[in-house]
């Protein structure tokens, strides 16, 4: 029976509670179960932020990109050396929430703090915004701890700011419309068309995840609903006519952002995508591939964050027997989030690691089913328990590779006194990953597993001494907020291979460039030279460089860069060739 606590509120709070007949043991453990999620949520959340103000450098692989072409694109009107290499590229891309936001920062606090502020931000929006897309009482506070292990996810730690913020908008839109369940007003649907459009404006990923999710609800629901009203044809056209309002409604609401995300798809650039085989997504989806970052111990745990979450909802669904729920929408949700991971391609136009971040729709979904759902609180808790365990194990894993990797960062960046102010910097990371094993290029990694720390570092330093840095690949598409002038896109301009500014090492012929109208003032060369030299590309640049620059320092204690500056011409010196036989920086 259902009480209404508005006309009976002492009746609905009897109903709600456990009788004082129970005894105030009951009474308590009751109060208790309310106040346990809420004080381990709270905890969470700041073990959540603690990690990235325990270190100096949070070691992001495009933090320093961003920072970059953010400082860059708020000093181009009074940079003739800017302007010679970069475009600001002003429009209604997304991608730009962040650097909204890192531009306002940035006015009251050094880059380095606006960094960890914007970090800080998102860990604790992201978890905030779970909690507002699940019900209010122990079920969803139970619930609302099954977030922590996605928030620092391989998406965060590569430095994907824009897309880490839209996780949360996109559990402030889809929650917010679940609320209403389509049924959508005038001033509910503004301030939903608002939050659809700062989702747009974060990324696209996210505003495609929240309509697919949306009109799978919409369309389980609706078709329950018919399916329940058969053999009553006045009764399925209600429906009916119901459904397609409440679809018309959040069309509507939605509309200013599709029409956004349709306009941007449409000026993408339409290159061959790169498509991994099948074998592999199935294998990234079972061990929770976009949970790892650092270590391969964390496959272990994303494979049991899969498990815990995967086998309470069939332990849930098994229980309920085979009785159809309107709450099911969420895992109608899920399997087409899971749909779309398996068609999607890993890379196509300017997006890359696409998998990697529809991976985590599927996993949310079941976790705000396992909130919204009759299902016992106490099937919640264990599951909220165990991914905080999961949370909790995989923190300190990380802490430790995080404290590891920030004195790596601190020597690279020791170098930057060595580079003269307003300079254009080539970054060569021969090992953008750390040290590999037995000096060779495709040995075992033993610093870094899947994020590469070192591969944008140049840019604090380029940042810092008011220079350009010629591996800015931000700069190299569409939806970022600053462009190479065509031109001079090193990119284009410098490879001799396929995506050879980030291969390891890189194939690039140096003395290309000159022909672009643009200078390379100073290259930095980061990591195992000796391993370099063993793989074609790494030896051709290595004889390019000695043969025209000229060793300036060496960072210290374990020279893991090597500064070279442009000589007049001439062979290398013999000091320059003394530099790369020296024994491996990462040793």
């Amino acid at each position: 029976m259902r009480v209404s606590s508005e006309l009976y509120p002492g009746l609905a709070g009897t109903l709600t509670r456990p009788a004082r007949a129970g005894g105030d043991a009951a009474a308590a453990a009751w109060a208790a179960d309310e106040r346990l999620p809420r004080a381990l949520f709270a905890a969470l959340l700041v073990g959540g932020v603690l990690p990235i103000w325990l270190v100096a450098h949070v070691p992001t692989q495009d933090g320093a990109n961003h920072v970059e072409s953010i400082m860059a694109l708020l000093r181009l009107p009074g940079s003739a050396l800017l302007q010679h290499y970069y475009l600001a590229n002003w429009g209604l891309q997304p991608n730009w929430l962040t650097q909204l936001l890192f531009m306002g920062l940035v006015q009251v606090v050094s880059p380095a703090v606006a960094e960890k502020l914007v970090l800080t931000g998102y860990l604790v929006a992201l978890p905030l915004a779970f909690r507002v897309a699940l019900p209010r009482g122990r079920r969803g506070a139970w619930a609302a701890l099954g977030v922590f292990p996605f928030v620092h996810s391989y998406p965060f730690h590569m430095g994907f700011w824009n897309f880490s913020y839209s996780v949360a908008l996109f559990f402030v839109a889809v929650g917010l419309w679940y609320r209403t369940r389509g049924r959508i007003g005038l001033r509910r649907g503004l301030a939903l068309a608002a939050v659809w459009v700062v989702l747009f404006v974060a990324h696209s990923v996210s505003t495609a995840a929240a309509l697919a999710a949306i009109a799978a609800i919409v369309a389980w629901r609706a078709g329950l609903s018919l399916w329940r009203a058969r053999g009553a044809p006045a009764r399925c056209a209600t429906v009916l006519r119901g459904w397609l309002l409440r679809a018309l409604a959040t069309g509507a609401a939605a509309a200013p952002a599709i029409v956004l995300f349709a306009v941007f798809l449409v000026r993408q650039p339409k290159p061959d995508s790169f498509r991994p085989p099948l074998w592999a997504y199935l294998k990234h989806f079972a061990t929770l591939y976009a949970l790892v970052s650092y270590h391969r111990l964390e496959i272990v745990l994303g494979g049991l964050t899969a498990i815990a979450i995967g086998g309470s909802v069939l332990l849930a669904l098994r229980a309920r027997g085979r009785r159809l729920s309107a709450v099911d929408g969420w895992l109608a949700a899920a399997l087409l989030a899971t749909a779309l991971y398996l068609a999607m391609p890993d890379a196509t136009a300017d997006g890359a690691q696409i998998n990697d971040r529809l991976m985590l729709y599927p996993f949310f979904a079941a976790v705000l089913w396992m909130g919204w759902a009759a299902v016992p609180v106490a099937r919640v808790r264990t599951l909220a328990l165990a991914l905080a365990a999961l949370f909790v194990a995989a923190s300190g894993l990380r802490l430790a590779r995080y404290r590891e990797i920030d004195g790596w960062i601190a020597e690279y960046r020791s170098v930057a006194p060595a580079i003269e102010v307003g300079s254009t910097i080539l970054p060569l990371n021969l090992s953008p990953y750390g040290l590999r094993a037995g000096h060779d290029v495709e040995g075992r990694k033993t610093l870094s597993y899947r994020v590469a720390p070192f591969t944008h570092v140049a840019g604090w330093i380029a940042t810092e001494r008011g220079g350009v840095d010629l591996d800015n690949s931000q700069a190299t598409t569409r939806h970022a907020p600053l462009r190479w002038r065509p031109e001079r896109d090193p990119f284009h301009a410098l490879p001799t291979a396929p995506f050879g500014m980030e291969s390891e090492p890189p194939c690039i012929q140096l003395s290309s460039y000159a022909r672009t109208g643009g200078r390379i003032d100073y290259v930095l060369l980061a990591g195992d030279a000796i391993a370099a030299g063993r793989d074609r590309c790494g030896a051709m640049l290595l004889a390019e460089l000695r043969a025209g620059w000229q060793p300036v320092v060496v960072s210290q204690p374990r020279g893991l860069v090597q500064v070279w500056r442009l000589r007049a011409g001439g062979p290398g010196s013999e000091e320059a060739q003394a530099a790369l036989q020296r024994p491996s920086p990462l040793q």
